[in-house]
């Protein structure tokens, strides 16, 4: 006989393995991907020579979509693409210079909610190492994860169409 009772599988990060409320007991981000400690990854030098953009986080970058991980220009040709993505439906997509830094599943509720899926993979590029291609018919949609509404305010998530 089955049990009625579930026993969720806690993100072993959760400092409390609390799962009552709006959100998991994940931080989010996990603390590991906080950079304040000094563990930061040297930047590769793709020819973006400003300061790197909404490193701060919030809405105030201005002209953001002409700065990275968006439409840029490299200076000197140094961004040599190595990979290349494209949503489903082929509106969007996106080039990517070198290997990533980082991977990670990330279980927050954020996540699951937004991919309808207990955790998402996700592959950590520096902003400089990504460049949009294709933004056909503007389909490029933001999602900001703080304030739970559609726009640019960073952290946030990117959809299309």
């Amino acid at each position: 006989m089955l049990s009625n009772s579930v026993h969720p599988n806690v993100h072993p990060a959760s400092s409390d393995h609390d799962t009552d409320g709006p959100h998991s007991g994940i931080p989010h981000p996990p603390p590991e991907d906080h950079h304040e400690n000094g563990h930061a990854v040297p930047l590769p030098n793709t020819g973006w020579n400003e300061p790197i953009p909404s490193q701060n986080g919030g809405g105030y970058e201005k002209d953001f979509m002409r700065k990275p991980p968006y439409e840029w220009q490299s200076e000197g040709e140094l961004f040599g693409p190595k990979y290349y993505s494209q949503c489903w439906c082929g509106n969007v997509a996106f080039e990517f210079h070198g290997d990533p830094v980082d991977a990670k599943h990330c279980h927050c509720r954020q996540c699951q909610h937004l991919h309808g899926a207990p955790f998402q993979r996700a592959v950590i590029f520096p902003k400089t190492s990504v460049r949009m291609v294709k933004n056909q018919e503007n389909s490029l949609h933001f999602f900001s994860t703080q304030r739970r509404r559609g726009l640019h305010d960073v952290p946030c998530k990117v959809s299309c169409d």
